[in-house]
């Protein structure tokens, strides 16, 4: 599933990226107020990723901040 959204970072659902960053280890803090804004931080990194959900697709330079994130955590969801 990581493979295919780096291949394709415009065609990536909420779900998705919510679930792998989830696996990787991020903690979720839900939005407050109505907001559609997801925040997501891990322990181990010195920044957030925020997700928009409500979209139909995520905007593909929040898939790419996700992306980053995971490469620097150097995660190995693939293998699972």
């Amino acid at each position: 599933m990581l493979e295919g959204i780096r291949n394709n970072p415009k065609d990536v659902q909420f779900n998705k990226l919510q679930k792998i960053l989830g696996d990787a280890g991020f903690k979720e803090r839900r939005p407050k107020g109505g907001s559609s804004h997801y925040i997501y931080y891990h322990g181990s990194l010195d920044r957030i990723v925020t997700l928009t959900k409500g979209a139909k697709r995520l905007p593909k330079y929040q898939v790419k901040d996700a992306l980053r994130a995971l490469k620097r955590l150097e995660v190995e969801y693939e293998k699972r």
